[in-house]
């Protein structure tokens, strides 16, 4: 199961590298393509094809609208919208 998310990432891979023109990859990116693929595959049984290049996955692209916001909260928001007294002392 998860072998075959894995084989699939390696095949997105060796299609993104080319000797010749040097690309950069985003592996956040796909990181988060193969965790989307195995949680999927594993527990739901849902083929979300998000490591396929040139697949369109409406689930990833959900995941990454729901989570790209919550990843741009920097912590120091996180903590004033927990314990708002601490905004006093940054303030100091």
């Amino acid at each position: 199961m998860y072998l075959i998310v894995l084989m699939q990432l390696r095949d997105t891979m060796l299609k993104l590298v080319s000797p010749s023109t040097p690309t950069p990859i985003d592996i956040y990116d796909y990181a988060n393509r193969v965790t989307l693929d195995v949680i999927g595959t594993a527990g739901f049984g849902y083929e979300a094809n998000a490591t396929e290049l040139g697949k369109d996955s409406k689930l990833f692209d959900s995941f990454n609208r729901v989570f790209g916001t919550i990843t741009q909260l920097s912590l120091y928001d996180v903590f004033i919208r927990r314990f708002p007294a601490l905004d006093i002392l940054v303030s100091l």
